[in-house]
């Protein structure tokens, strides 16, 4: 994947290389990575875009996605408790990497799962927004 990105995308959009494209592109791409005892990336959460987030982000990520490893985002618990309280995260089973095929035949379902999702997340900061409750 990372030579499509360094072959096509950045030089199609102008990036000085990969790791600009990357910490460019990406709500994490800022934070250094550290190496951690067991091998597995862990940001530092108290600096960059994601320790900023000032509005309901939700992020939304499925556990066998082929190209983005779930865990380059970090410590979920640690990733919801930066950004002011402002950051939900959503982990599934499944999914894949751009989109989750339901039932049988996926292609009949479209986007419906990330569509609900997004918008029911939109509509749940809506009524939180406007002291709502169900």
């Amino acid at each position: 994947v990372s030579e499509i990105d360094k072959y096509a995308i950045v030089a199609y959009n102008g990036f000085d290389d990969l790791v600009h494209y990357y910490s460019s592109m990406s709500v994490m791409g800022d934070i250094e990575l550290l190496e951690t005892t067991n091998s597995s990336l862990a940001p530092d959460l108290n600096a960059g875009r994601i320790a900023n987030v000032s509005i309901p982000l939700c992020i939304l990520h499925a556990l066998d996605d082929p190209l983005t490893v779930w865990r380059t985002v970090g410590n979920p618990e640690i990733v919801v408790n930066t950004g002011s309280g402002f950051i939900m995260m959503v982990l599934t089973k499944s999914g894949g990497h751009v989109g989750w095929p339901l039932g049988l035949n996926p292609r009949s379902h479209g986007w419906k799962f990330m569509n609900d999702a997004a918008s029911s997340f939109a509509n749940s900061v809506d009524e939180a927004k406007n002291g709502e409750t169900r």
